[in-house]
């Protein structure tokens, strides 16, 4: 809801408690989503530590959902670092696990994060297509941007008014919203 404040004290009080019970997986989820209260709350440093170790800790334990979190985060702050190849190939990353796994919530999160950074890369066309599928799924599953992604979001959508005239703008929109996630990149 965009407490992000409220978030990071509920967080700890998991954290805390996933460390008492020895829960290798509750303290990787708590850790990841300390993660992200730590990028909206641009502490980007501590962000890269959380994250970085929770998709170590996802990995070991084999659970895809996780890890795919967590390359979410880190493409975010690659973008946020100016690093546009590391953070497409770890959106990358993530989106195709978030298809495999059918999780349509998170796979139109991860497309609007790459539509960003791909403005930035100088391929407006092609950012407007994944915020055109990113609109699709969110209207299928009935889920708005969250509000902590809304402002990314906007960004993204003023570049893309200034990059690309009106009628691309509309038709490389309009080619994102026919794509069915097996045709994602």
């Amino acid at each position: 809801a965009g407490d992000l404040a409220g978030a990071e004290e509920l967080l700890d009080q998991a954290l805390a408690h996933h460390r008492r019970l020895a829960d290798a997986e509750g303290i990787a989820s708590t850790r990841v989503h300390l993660a992200a209260v730590a990028y909206y709350q641009e502490r980007y440093a501590r962000a890269r530590l959380l994250a970085d170790d929770a998709m170590i800790q996802f990995r070991k334990l084999d659970f895809d959902e996780g890890t795919a979190w967590a390359l979410n985060i880190v493409g975010l702050l690659e973008h946020h670092d100016g690093a546009l190849g590391p953070a497409i190939g770890a959106l990358r990353a993530s989106l195709e696990i978030h298809c495999t796994l059918g999780d349509r919530w998170r796979v139109a999160s991860v497309l609007e994060a790459l539509a960003a950074v791909l403005t930035s890369a100088h391929d407006p066309a092609t950012a407007a297509e994944l915020l055109g599928a990113a609109a699709t799924i969110r209207i299928e599953i009935g889920t708005p941007i969250p509000p902590q992604e809304r402002t990314a979001w906007e960004r993204t959508m003023k570049a893309l008014s200034e990059t690309l005239d009106e009628r691309d703008r509309y038709e490389a929109y309009a080619r994102g919203e026919t794509l069915r996630l097996s045709d994602l990149p």
